[in-house]
């Protein structure tokens, strides 16, 4: 136990904003209140707002401290090479965009205790959360891969990739109804569900198309 390390702001308003981010957590059951009796124990870590690049305000969860008890893994992320070899003249796609990802993956109870309102599932902002989920979502996707559906994986980023208008459009419900199986959270509202021959993907804002040898990136 180190202390606990309160977080100031600068206004009421920044205040409330505050509050609400946590009680968003709370709502989605991503975290959770410390027992009282563990209050004097743990990690604490601050969690406070700053201003986004366009409008509002975002949270941000300091685990500087954290990460020099940390091991750190090494984690082979997507590369544009990989998506290259796995695109084909011709191809259609189909992009899928998980919903709080991280959300997905629950922590077990003896390592929640690092914060005063601590985390039941995997937290945004820790260094090891990239790894965790993508070596989960391999796991997840191996069954799917045998069975020859074309499926690039970055994060919460998915790429359905097929031959064909109505093979795109096949695999793309297939991959929806194993995710609905799972519990996976889809959000349907970043998702490009139609079947395209040309689209952006989130790997630095790579964009694919049947007339592109490479990616490109795109502002």
């Amino acid at each position: 136990f180190r202390g606990v390390r309160f977080t100031s702001v600068q206004s009421d308003t920044d205040a409330s904003v505050l509050h609400a981010k946590v009680a968003v957590l709370l709502v989605k059951d991503a975290t959770e209140p410390v027992p009282s009796a563990e209050m004097k124990s743990g990690f604490y870590s601050p969690y406070f707002i700053v201003p986004k690049k366009s409008v509002g305000l975002r949270p941000i969860l300091d685990l500087r401290v954290l990460y020099q008890f940390l091991h750190r893994l090494p984690l082979k992320m997507l590369t544009s090479k990989r998506i290259l070899s796995c695109v084909r003249h011709q191809d259609w796609f189909a992009a899928i965009d998980l919903k709080d990802a991280y959300i997905h993956v629950l922590i077990l109870p003896r390592h929640r205790p690092i914060r005063h309102i601590q985390y039941k599932v995997l937290p945004f902002g820790l260094s090891l959360s990239p790894r965790v989920f993508t070596k989960l979502a391999e796991d997840a996707l191996a069954p799917l891969w045998e069975q020859g559906i074309r499926i690039i994986n970055y994060l919460d980023d998915w790429l359905v990739i097929a031959h064909s208008r109505d093979l795109l459009c096949q695999h793309r419900d297939l991959v929806l109804e194993y995710l609905s199986h799972l519990g996976v959270w889809v959000n349907w509202e970043k998702s490009k569900l139609s079947p395209v021959q040309s689209i952006s993907f989130s790997l630095y804002g790579a964009g694919f198309g049947q007339h592109d040898s490479t990616p490109h990136k795109r502002s």
